[in-house]
């Protein structure tokens, strides 16, 4: 019965989401870049790279030189499409009010859990 409630609230949360403006202009975006074979691939190189980046500074390491290298010439190909650029920004928009969320829910229920 409880975890019933918290799975409900949950949909529900979701579906409040997906009816921001914010999420639809990214969910629009998001079927335009992905529609095209070499964007696909050229976002999940750069998701891989974003995170060795992130895994590294998680861990309190300075990134690896090849890392950096990689993440900067995929970030300068992808940016220098407008309609990537705004995707990749939707995308942060999106990933931003996630994260406030969680961090709301974390705070009221007393659980530290670091996002960055």
């Amino acid at each position: 019965m409880e975890n019933e409630k918290l799975q409900m609230a949950a949909e529900g949360l979701i579906r409040a989401l997906h009816e921001t403006e914010t999420y639809r202009q990214y969910a629009s975006l998001q079927e335009t870049v992905m529609a095209d074979a070499e964007n696909r691939v050229l976002l999940r190189r750069f998701t891989e790279a974003q995170t060795a980046l992130q895994m590294a500074a998680l861990a309190g390491h300075e990134p690896r030189e090849e890392d950096t290298a990689q993440f900067e010439k995929l970030s300068a190909l992808l940016y220098s499409s407008d309609e990537m650029t705004d995707y990749l920004l939707s995308r942060m928009k999106v990933q931003k009010m996630v994260a406030e969320l969680l961090d709301h829910i974390t705070r009221d229920v007393g659980i530290d859990i670091p996002l960055s």
